[in-house]
């Protein structure tokens, strides 16, 4: 009985890798009608239109310079670090903590998870 479930198992784990995943599209034809869905229409997804997003790349691409590494739309600085430790979101402000650290080699890492007053008064004496 054992054996029985689990060639089962695996056979409707096939069905489901062959018909994009769904189980139930594997006892029909994927029209629905294997689930009493009869008469829907099968779902139509709109492609996104991919000739406005150049654009912007082109116009923006005069500012960056090949071969130099960027972070937050700039090279990073010791200024533009401190400024993205005040202005930017967590993720964004522990990277900008860890370059300082790399560009400062021996400086302690700015603790990003310490109370917002203690990392307003640590970046005013930074900056």
């Amino acid at each position: 009985m054992i054996g029985d479930l689990g060639r089962k198992a695996f056979a409707d784990e096939d069905r489901m890798g062959q018909f994009g995943g769904h189980a139930h599209e594997a006892a029909g034809d994927g029209d629905g009608t294997a689930q009493g869905h009869v008469g829907t229409a099968p779902r139509q997804t709109e492609r996104p239109d991919h000739g406005g997003t150049g654009l912007d790349t082109d116009a923006q691409r005069q500012r960056f310079q090949p071969g130099v590494r960027y972070f937050m739309g700039e090279p990073p600085t010791r200024e533009h670090c401190i400024d993205v430790l005040k202005n930017g979101y967590q993720r964004q402000r522990i990277a900008a903590a860890e370059y300082l650290c790399l560009l400062n080699p021996g400086t302690p890492l700015f603790n990003t998870a310490a109370p917002a007053w203690r990392q307003q008064r640590l970046l005013a004496k930074m900056a």
